[in-house]
C-alpha cells in the first residue's frame, strides 16, 4: 500500500515539476526523511501549495491582446488599474495607481499628465528588435511569436497625489521585481 502511494506521489511529482517553468526551483524537500503516512501527506501538501503558487494557471492578470500574463502582489488589490495603449508602433500595458491618477484628472492637468500620472510600470510590446535596445529605464523580458517585450519603470509619477497616496505608491513600487519575475509570455 505504501509503495503504491509512493509511486503515485513520484509520478505526480514528475508531471507537476515538468509542467512548471524552466526557471522555477523545485519545492523544498527534506532529504533522508522516512516515508511514513504523515510525511507523505506533508510532502503532498507542499507540492500542492507549490503548484498553486507557481502554476501559469494561477495568474492574476492576463492580457490576451498583447500575449502575456503576470501575478499581482496581494497588497495591490483595488489600488491599481490597467489599460492598453499604443504610441509610435509600440503597444503598452500600463499599470497605474488609481487614486493618484484620478486626483490628477480632478485637478485638471493635461491629457499627458492624466494618462501617465500614477504609472507604476508599463509592459511594452513591439515588432522591431531595435526599439528595446534604446530603452534607458527598462528591462528586456523576451521574445515570443515575433514580438519583443520590455518592462518599463517610469520615474516617480506620484507628484499629484496626496501624502498618503505617495507613500502607498512608493510601497507598491517596491514589489516590481516580484511582478517582473512572474511575467509569462504566451
Amino acid at each position: 500500500m505504501v509503495k503504491i502511494i509512493l509511486g503515485i506521489l513520484l509520478s505526480i511529482n514528475l508531471i507537476a515539476i515538468s509542467s512548471l517553468p524552466a526557471n522555477a526551483a523545485p519545492y523544498p524537500v527534506k532529504k533522508n526523511v522516512p516515508y511514513t503516512r504523515s510525511n507523505v501527506k506533508k510532502e503532498a501538501g507542499q507540492l500542492k501549495n507549490y503548484i498553486k503558487q507557481n502554476s501559469p494557471l494561477m495568474r492574476d492578470y492576463y492580457n490576451n491582446r498583447l500575449g502575456f500574463s503576470l501575478k499581482i502582489p496581494p497588497g495591490w488589490k483595488n489600488k491599481y488599474e490597467s489599460l492598453t495603449e499604443s504610441e509610435n508602433y509600440v503597444y503598452y500595458s500600463v499599470f497605474r495607481h488609481i487614486g493618484i491618477n484620478r486626483r490628477a484628472a480632478k485637478l485638471g492637468y493635461n491629457a499627458y499628465a492624466q494618462r501617465n500620472e500614477g504609472a507604476l510600470f508599463k509592459i511594452g510590446v513591439c515588432y522591431s528588435p531595435e526599439i528595446p535596445k534604446y530603452l534607458r529605464s527598462g528591462r528586456y523580458i523576451g521574445t515570443n511569436n515575433g514580438k519583443y517585450y520590455f518592462f518599463l519603470t517610469p520615474n516617480n509619477q506620484a507628484k499629484y497625489g496626496n501624502r498618503a497616496q505617495q507613500q502607498e505608491y512608493r510601497k507598491m513600487r517596491k514589489s516590481l521585481n516580484f511582478i517582473f519575475d512572474s511575467i509569462v509570455l504566451e
